[in-house]
């Protein structure tokens, strides 16, 4: 009897300790899982822009002490789930400065020395900026932003770095990265 006792307690704790170690593999399996989900909704990118409603992460094209202030963004992040296109042009201005943009974009203006960027960065049209031809208001559309489609441009009307954030939305047929130049007046 003492020995079916002892063996019945031996069986009893395995269970126990074989029981402990699948809760915890399950736990780190959960956990794996928690963390990859949130990485699949994260956005990469080096700059941190408060674009109405939400934070996005985006890569910036930087063109502060280049020559020719021309050419092509030439990195970008996908919004995760959504999966439309953030980019940012970084650069140094004048006032009278124009960007001109080809491309279709909602584009958002900030004026910062550095990111990340706030919705108090944030320029509006007819104070930090005016639109030039091809680049129509849509703050309607997506607070804070003006569009572009084909070629639009804008002119900056104090001297400051600025920050050029470009959304595309697939979905409405902005697919191209934009192509971007840099005037002074």
């Amino acid at each position: 009897m003492k020995i079916n006792f002892m063996s019945l307690l031996l069986l009893l704790q395995s269970q126990l300790f074989f029981s402990a170690c699948n809760e915890k593999k399950k736990e780190d399996t959960n956990l794996i899982a928690a963390a990859a989900l949130l990485s699949s909704f994260s956005m990469a990118g080096d700059c941190s822009i408060a674009a109405g409603r939400r934070t996005l992460n985006a890569f910036t094209t930087d063109t502060t002490g280049s020559n020719p202030k021309s050419g092509n963004i030439t990195s970008s992040s996908r919004v995760p789930v959504v999966g439309h296109i953030a980019s940012v042009l970084k650069l140094e201005a004048s006032s009278g400065t124009r960007i001109t943009t080809t491309g279709n974009s909602f584009a958002i203006l900030y004026k910062s020395n550095s990111c990340p960027l706030s919705e108090s960065n944030r320029q509006t049209i007819g104070t930090g900026f005016s639109l030039g031809s091809g680049a129509t208001d849509s703050d309607s559309e997506f607070t804070g932003s003006h569009k572009i489609s084909g070629s639009g441009s804008i002119v900056i009307t104090q001297a400051g770095t600025y920050y050029y954030l470009y959304y595309q939305i697939p979905s409405s047929g902005q697919t191209t990265l934009p192509a971007f130049a840099i005037t002074a007046n």
